[in-house]
């Protein structure tokens, strides 16, 4: 026999499975499952009933999103040639009564310090019933390049989240994904843009990504978009009393920025930065602001600073974005075209005094020059080497020596954290910072591996090979060098790593040591004394691995190396260096030091300390 319903249902396939499913429920039911199961079971039925009779349209359109889904944001580029008339048609979702979690909007590029300007955006009417929505609607736009976007992170401070941890609640939790039941309407999403007459359909084509947008608006830099946890800094000149306007785009909670977007003048100090209040919304998510002020800036030379949250930035997104997403950042611009001239690009080789420089390092060098500041100095430095991934390979830092004889310090380091790219080759990485040195004693150092340096890069050169190296620039371009009483490097070297310390006669000398090594040596102190301990090593935060320590003639341990009384050694960030005195009282001492089976001299599995013989530990009577 055929089927009872051929001739009942058109498309009958799914339909019947449909039917054979509610056949099976009221046949569940008169068995006496549990009211759970079946509310369980009808809601898999309404569920496939969404999907098979969405009333959503992915397809068609010169621009159209399909297979959109949560937490997610889509963009297309696309040029018109002339002023069109379009058709637009969307389906999106409402968080709450009056926000929307997923909908669509277009942007015109600009191309100056607002980064654009949102020409449409979805605004449907909140449905009676569910959070689905959708909109059909004409807009007529000028000749231009535009970005169609649609997100779909919802805004977690609207959103209502089942109270409680009750079986009822975590049901509910569960069901509504946290409150974010509009996940369900993933499926019925859709953004479609056509031209309304057909006959401009070649009016609308595609767009890169990277077009740019019309007028500059005068603008002077773009710290944008600024992704998680980046930094972007721009240095300028000011030669005569200018107005600039500032715009930021950063995220705000509870009163408080979380990025840091900011302006300073050199030697003054910060004379703007952005805060909560005069922010306005800068769509999407509630937290998105935009702070928009005008300053006059009198002469001088300032720093424009933006660095981005860890969450909730470019590309990383906990919310839904701003209208303009790839402004996320900060962007300076002249407010009056006319006054251009009166700021200028800011080249520190060009105008100002070099303190201390090494430049076109070429490769196995370590580069070291100390010198000694009479006042309170306000520096630049800049430091241009190699960094892959986590690692630095080539690289520069500065340390202080605050009193004859103590331990130096690090004022400054280049790290893989605190670098841009600088051209070429992807490992080809720059770093600068504004530093604010005391009088005293400092010494500039700069280390290079076995490859890509000056003269022999294995990858693409940077855009400024020659300054492959580190420099140290004061900022006053006035600055006096002759000020500046400039240290034998040869001998200073030698007295802090070398030689060790003080250059004091050596009581112990376990150095140049190698894997898998325990070496001792015994020495003694006829009177209470202070003694030179210069030690370098392997520690960890979670654990020693090659250290020192000294112990008396009980056998009770007088000193140790910890990660807590050492610092960096130069290199691999584990490198640690313990360089000070310790009393003694008289009498009969052993010096150990421990390696284990991997990173110690002529066996580096990672970068080396700045004195790689100096691995081990040196004991010398400091009063010497």
């Amino acid at each position: 026999m055929g089927d009872p319903g051929a001739g009942n249902f058109p498309g009958r396939g799914p339909v019947r499975g449909l039917a054979c499913a509610a056949c099976f429920l009221s046949a569940l039911s008169r068995t006496g499952v549990s009211r759970l199961l079946l509310l369980a079971l009808v809601g898999v039925l309404l569920f496939a009933l969404v999907r098979l009779f969405s009333d959503g349209d992915g397809g068609g359109g010169a621009v159209a999103f399909t297979d959109l889904e949560p937490d997610g944001l889509e963009r297309r580029a696309f040029r018109l040639s002339q002023p069109v008339r379009l058709a637009i048609g969307a389906g999106g979702s409402f968080e709450a009564d009056t926000t929307m979690a997923a909908y669509a909007w277009i942007v015109r590029r600009t191309g100056g310090v607002r980064g654009g300007e949102v020409v449409w955006r979805m605004r449907p009417r909140r449905p009676a019933r569910g959070t689905f929505a959708a909109v059909a609607d004409t807009v007529t736009l000028t000749a231009g390049v535009y970005d169609a976007y649609f997100a779909s992170y919802g805004d977690p401070i609207v959103r209502r989240r089942p109270r409680g941890r009750g079986f009822r609640e975590r049901l509910t939790a569960f069901f509504s994904r946290d409150g974010r039941v509009w996940h369900g309407d993933a499926s019925r999403w859709y953004f479609r843009v056509d031209p309304a007459d057909p006959a401009d359909a070649e009016a609308l084509e595609g767009a890169d990504e990277e077009d740019g947008g019309g007028e500059t608006d005068s603008l002077l830099w773009a710290g944008r978009p600024a992704h998680a946890g980046e930094r972007h800094e721009h240095l300028f000149e000011v030669t005569a009393p200018v107005a600039v306007r500032l715009v930021a785009l950063a995220g705000v909670e509870r009163g408080a920025v979380r990025d840091t977007a900011r302006l300073e003048r050199m030697g003054t100090g910060v004379v703007w930065a952005m805060t909560a209040r005069g922010t306005t919304w800068a769509g999407g998510a509630l937290r998105n602001r935009r702070a928009d002020t005008t300053l006059t800036l009198t002469p001088g030379l300032y720093r424009a600073t933006f660095r981005a949250a860890d969450d909730h930035a470019y590309d990383h997104w906990a919310a839904n974005p701003p209208f303009i997403p790839t402004a996320w950042g900060l962007a300076v611009a002249v407010a009056d075209p006319a006054q251009r001239d009166r700021i200028v690009a800011f080249d520190p080789w060009a105008r100002l005094p070099r303190i201390a420089s090494f430049t076109c390092v070429s490769d196995d060098r370590l580069e070291e020059a100390s010198f000694t500041l009479p006042d309170t100095t306000a520096v630049l430095v800049y430091a241009l080497g190699e960094v892959i991934g986590s690692s630095v390979y080539d690289y520069g830092w500065l340390t202080s020596e605050p009193a004859p004889g103590a331990p130096s310090t690090t004022v400054w380091e280049m790290t893989s954290e605190n670098t841009r790219h600088a051209g070429g080759g992807d490992k080809n990485r720059e770093a600068e910072a504004l530093l604010t040195l005391a009088p005293g004693t400092y010494t500039l150092h700069y280390r290079t591996d076995g490859s890509h340096a000056c003269h022999a890069f294995n990858d693409e050169e940077p855009a400024h090979p020659d300054r492959w190296g580190i420099t140290l620039f004061a900022l006053d371009p006035t600055f006096d060098l002759a000020r500046i009483a400039y240290h034998d490097a040869l001998a200073f070297n030698h007295r802090r790593h070398a030689g060790g310390g003080s250059g004091g006669a050596a009581l112990a000398d376990l150095t140049r040591l190698g894997n898998d090594t325990l070496a001792t040596a015994a020495f003694q102190l006829d009177a209470p004394a202070s003694v030179r301990i210069v030690a370098v090593g392997e520690i960890v935060p979670s654990q020693r691995l090659d250290y020192g320590w000294i112990t008396n003639a009980a056998g009770q341990t007088v000193w140790q190396m910890t990660r807590e009384n050492t610092q960096w050694a130069g290199g691999s960030k584990k490198n640690r260096t313990f360089d000070g005195a310790v009393a003694l009282d008289a009498g009969t001492y052993t010096v150990h030091f421990q390696t284990d089976g991997a990173h110690a001299y002529n066996a580096f599995l990672q970068q080396p300390p700045s004195e790689p013989s100096a691995w081990g530990i040196r004991i010398e009577r400091a009063e010497e």
